[in-house]
C-alpha cells in the first residue's frame, strides 16, 4: 500500500510545467483522502492479515504502522516541491537528519528490550521527522481543498506512475519469489547474498542520479535538442563508469568474496560474477525511466516493464532448474535481450539513434575489455601468491589499465567527465 500511497502525484508535481496554489491545494486534498482510506483499511484489516499469517502479534504492529499513511500525507507535496525546484541540498539535510534520528530511535528501543517494536518505532520516527522536516524546508503548509477538476490531470499521470511502480515491484522481486518457491531457503540465501553484493554500487548511486534526472528533464522538456544531448551524455557516462566497476568486481570475486565473507561463502562467487557481468546494462537502462517521465511519456516505461517482467520470469523459471547458478545465468542471457528491446523503444523518444549510443560507448567498452584481459592475466601469473596480495594487485592493475586505455582511446570524454566531477 505504501507503493500506492501518494497516487503517483508526487511525480506529477515534478513533471508538470506550471502549477499554482490552487493546484497544490487540490493535490494535497487527494493525497489526504487516499492516505486516510489506506490508514482505515490497514487499521481494520489487521486481524485478517494476522489470521492469514497465523500470527496474532501482527495486529497491534499493523495498527500502529497504519499511522504512517497519515504522516506520509503531510509531506508528499512539500517533498515533491523541493525536488521540482531542484532544491536537493535542503532535501538532503532532511533525509540525513531523518536517517540518523530514526536509526538512533530503533537502536535505543532495541537496547531497552522492545524487540520488533524497535523497528516500528524507527519507521514511525522516519515519517514524523519527514513530515516536520520537509514542511519546514519548504516554509509553508498547503491547506487541502478538494477539487476533482483540478486534480484529474494529476490523477491521470499519477495512475500510470503507480502502475509502473507495481510492475517494477513484481519485476524486482520475481527472481527472489521463484528462488524461494523452487529452490528453498538455503539456496535463496546464497542467491540473495550474491545479488545484494553485486548490486551495492547500483543501489548507492542510481537513486541519486534518477532523483536529479527526472526534474532536470522536466525543466527542459520543451527543448528537444537539449534533452537529446543530455540523455546521450548520461548514457555515455553511465557506460564509462559502470562497465569497469562491475566487470572489475566480477574478475576479483574469487579472491574478494572468501576474504570478505569467509571460505564458506565460496558458493556465492559464480552467481555473483554472472550477475556483475550484466549489471552495467541494468545501470544504463535505469537512466531511461526518469527521462521518459520527465517528457511526460510514462506509458513507454510501463510497457518496458511488462516486457522485462514477462521475459525475465520465463528466464528465471527455466534457470531455476540449475539452481542458484541457473538463476544468475538467466540474468546474463535474458537481460541483454530485454535491454535491447526496451532501449530500442525508448531511444526515439529522446531523438537518439542506436548508432550514436554505440559510438558513445565505444571507448568505455574497449577499455573495459582491455582491463579485463589485464586483470585475468595478472591473476593467472600470480596464482601462487596469497589471495589478499593477489586481490590488491588485481585491483591496482584494473584501475591503471582502464585509465590508461581510456587516455589512449577516448581522452576527451575522460577529460570532460573529470571537469564535471570537479565542479
Amino acid at each position: 500500500m505504501l507503493l500506492l500511497a501518494d497516487l503517483g502525484i508526487g511525480a506529477s508535481i515534478i513533471q508538470a510545467e506550471e502549477l499554482d496554489d490552487d493546484d497544490y491545494r487540490a493535490i494535497q486534498a487527494l493525497v489526504t483522502v487516499f492516505n486516510t482510506i489506506a490508514f482505515a483499511l490497514t487499521l481494520l484489516g489487521a486481524p485478517l492479515i494476522a489470521a492469514f499469517f497465523e500470527e496474532p502479534a501482527l495486529v497491534p504492529i499493523l495498527r500502529t504502522m497504519s499511522l504512517n499513511f497519515l504522516l506520509l500525507s503531510l509531506y508528499v507535496v512539500p517533498q515533491s516541491k523541493l525536488v521540482r525546484n531542484l532544491l536537493f541540498e535542503r532535501k538532503a539535510k532532511v533525509d540525513l537528519a531523518t536517517s540518523v534520528v530514526s536509526a538512533i530511535t530503533a537502536l535505543g528501543f532495541a537496547y531497552f528490550g522492545f524487540g520488533v517494536w524497535s523497528l516500528v518505532a524507527g519507521t514511525l520516527a522516519t515519517h514524523v521527522l519527514r513530515a516536520i522536516g520537509f514542511n519546514t524546508a519548504v516554509g509553508d503548509f498547503v491547506v487541502p481543498r478538494f477539487s476533482l477538476e483540478r486534480g484529474a490531470r494529476f490523477i491521470r499521470f499519477g495512475s500510470v506512475i503507480v502502475l509502473d511502480r507495481m510492475l517494477w515491484f513484481a519485476y524486482a522481486n520475481m527472481d527472489i519469489t521463484i528462488a524461494g518457491k523452487l529452490l528453498g531457503p538455503e539456496a535463496l540465501g546464497f542467491y540473495t547474498v550474491a545479488l545484494t553484493l553485486a548490486a551495492i554500487p547500483l543501489d548507492k548511486v542510481m537513486p541519486v542520479l534518477t532523483q536529479v534526472a527526472f526534474p532536470a528533464v522536466s525543466r527542459i522538456q520543451d527543448d528537444a535538442e537539449r534533452v537529446r544531448q543530455n540523455m546521450l551524455r548520461a548514457l555515455r557516462y553511465g557506460n564509462l563508469i559502470f562497465l569497469p566497476v562491475f566487470w572489475g568486481m566480477a574478475w576479483v570475486a574469487p579472491d574478494a568474496i572468501p576474504i570478505l565473507l569467509g571460505p564458506e561463502w565460496q558458493r556465492v562467487v559464480i552467481p555473483f560474477q554472472l550477475t556483475c557481468l550484466v549489471l552495467p546494462l541494468k545501470a544504463v537502462a535505469a537512466l531511461l525511466p526518469p527521462g521518459l517521465f520527465g517528457l511526460g511519456r510514462p506509458m513507454v516505461n510501463v510497457w518496458n516493464m511488462v516486457v522485462s517482467l514477462v521475459l525475465l520470469s520465463i528466464g528465471f523459471g527455466v534457470g531455476a532448474r540449475w539452481g542458484v547458478v541457473g538463476l544468475a545465468a538467466a540474468w546474463l542471457f535474458v537481460y541483454p535481450v530485454v535491454f535491447v528491446i526496451i532501449t530500442t523503444r525508448a531511444l526515439p523518444i529522446f531523438g537518439i539513434k542506436w548508432s550514436e549510443v554505440l559510438d558513445a560507448w565505444r571507448g568505455g567498452l574497449i577499455s573495459a575489455l582491455l582491463m579485463s584481459i589485464a586483470v585475468l592475466l595478472v591473476q593467472t601469473l600470480l596464482v601462487d601468491l596469497s589471495p589478499l596480495i593477489r586481490l590488491i594487485i588485481s585491483i591496482i592493475t584494473g584501475v591503471a589499465s582502464y585509465l590508461l586505455a581510456m587516455i589512449v582511446i577516448d581522452r576527451p570524454v575522460l577529460t570532460e567527465l573529470r571537469g564535471l566531477v570537479s565542479r
